[in-house]
């Protein structure tokens, strides 16, 4: 999956899905549609018209997204590549909802990287500090500055949260130790276990975007499968998500419970 757009939208009537989230996975994309709620009522624009977030991968056969989606793309892909019931082609589905305005798009565009590594120095490398050189201050990299791969289970959010909380205790020591071979090589040491946990990361979403995405690279692989490899992946899910258990591991993976902060 190359690309996807998100955008908050709005219908012109209340659809009769979803209530509260839907799926779909096609052969080439996956599509993905919930109302935007505070505790008790739908999020609404300022006409007063309940909002709706929509997630849709966009394949290459359709070129590519725009940076900010408008009406008529966003209904292109809800007709497209979401659910029958908001299809909105009145002949065929008298029931239909239609786009009617886009409070807020993006378009994001599917990386996996991360940086080389999460702790140097700024002016400076350290080595000439050996040496009786000025040592660089030093710099350590989170978040975004460090990791960047698709949303997937908001994974990326909750890795850059638990960075900086890790983080916190490290520099509090670093900084009551003073400047120091030692109390660097602590700091290193745990911006190193950071970065193993952001490519374990970086992993799981790009399987996740692989077996969504369904890339025409993939499917040819197994061309030798009678049944469409797309169908066999639509059966896996399905039987996965009857599965207490395999839905409670990737709650637990997702969230970042394993990761013990050190």
């Amino acid at each position: 999956m190359a690309q996807m757009v998100i955008a908050d939208i709005t219908f012109d009537k209340a659809p009769s899905s979803p209530e509260s989230f839907y799926a779909v996975v096609s052969k080439t994309s996956f599509f993905a549609i919930t109302p935007l709620q505070y505790p008790t009522h739908g999020s609404k624009d300022t006409q007063g018209k309940n909002v709706y977030r929509l997630a849709c991968g966009v394949p290459p056969s359709e070129g590519e997204a725009p940076s900010k989606a408008g009406v008529e793309y966003c209904q292109h892909l809800v007709d497209t590549f979401g659910p029958y019931a908001l299809n909105s082609d009145k002949s065929s589905n008298p029931d239909g909802a239609t786009v009617t305005d886009v409070v807020w798009s993006t378009r994001f565009r599917t990386r996996y990287s991360a940086a080389e590594t999460f702790f140097t120095y700024f002016g400076n490398d350290g080595k000439e500090a050996g040496a009786g050189g000025p040592r660089g201050a030093r710099v350590c990299l989170i978040g975004d500055a460090a990791h960047i791969h698709p949303p997937s289970g908001g994974q990326g959010m909750n890795l850059g949260l638990r960075d900086g909380i890790s983080l916190g205790p490290v520099i509090a020591s670093a900084i009551t130790a003073g400047s120091s071979p030692e109390s660097d090589e602590k700091v290193r040491a745990h911006m190193a276990r950071r970065r193993e946990r952001a490519l374990k990361v970086i992993g799981i979403t790009k399987a996740m975007s692989h077996t969504v995405g369904m890339s025409p690279v993939l499917q040819s692989k197994f061309w030798w499968s009678p049944v469409p490899i797309h169908t066999v992946r639509d059966w896996v899910l399905w039987l996965l998500s009857k599965s207490s258990f395999v839905k409670e591991t990737l709650a637990y993976k997702f969230a970042g419970l394993e990761d013990r902060l050190t």
